[in-house]
């Protein structure tokens, strides 16, 4: 089988959990309501609750992992590794 198809395949595959599994998820097990109001918007003082974008809220999350992944992989790394 060549390596292009194998991509493919699983490129497929991860978008059709996206789109089918996460709607799955949101609606029945989370039971998301679209309306719901954060407390950013609903005691928005400008000061503490200020409403951000998702796209800089998803930013601040994805570098907040990142950055901690220098740190736990060493720590992961010696308390595996065989002692002699």
């Amino acid at each position: 089988m060549s390596a292009i198809i194998l991509l493919l395949l699983g490129l497929g595959g991860m978008a059709a959990g996206y789109f089918v599994y996460s709607r799955f998820i949101a609606s029945r097990i989370y039971k998301l309501d679209p309306n719901f109001r954060t407390p950013a918007h609903e005691y928005e003082d400008g000061v503490d609750f200020v409403p951000t974008n998702r796209y800089v809220l998803w930013g601040h999350h994805f570098t907040s992992v990142a950055g901690a992944a220098p740190i736990v992989g060493q720590i992961g790394r010696a308390s595996c590794r065989e002692r002699v």
